[in-house]
């Protein structure tokens, strides 16, 4: 994290470019003091002013089956091993690049549904699973 980044955020965020929900997500993602927050929040409009922006260049759409997939990334990981990293960054790119047998049903966090599997079956016991993958 750059003093930069800060600079910006305390910059928007005193201008009345941020709204409170923004001044908290972002504050909070950038590691600032809550007591800081508390007062850029009671200072911040209940909705955020429009943020002028600057056209920005497109990426060249590659054509189908060219086999190039092109990911920009504004910050780094440490780890994109998706056994060892539980990064939210390293999540996104695991995922992108691995199917997993299942995962998690809509936004619930205790069904799960096949994403690689068709199906599969617990043993009695509970210490084994059997999956039957997709074709």
């Amino acid at each position: 994290m750059t003093d930069s980044r800060i600079a910006r955020f305390l910059a928007d965020a005193s201008s009345g470019q941020l709204n409170r929900r923004q001044v908290i997500e972002r504050g909070l993602a950038l590691g600032v003091a809550t007591p800081v927050l508390a007062g850029l929040w009671q200072a911040a409009p209940a909705a955020a002013a429009p943020i002028a922006t600057e056209p920005r260049a497109m990426l060249p759409v590659p054509q189908e089956g060219s086999g190039t997939f092109t990911v920009l990334i504004s910050v780094g990981t440490e780890d994109i091993d998706p056994h060892y990293s539980y990064a939210t960054l390293s999540s996104t790119i695991a995922y992108l690049a691995y199917e997993m047998l299942v995962r998690y049903k809509d936004s619930s966090t205790d069904e799960v549904e096949g994403m690689l599997a068709e199906s599969w079956e617990v043993a009695e016991d509970g210490m084994s699973v059997t999956f039957t993958l997709h074709d």
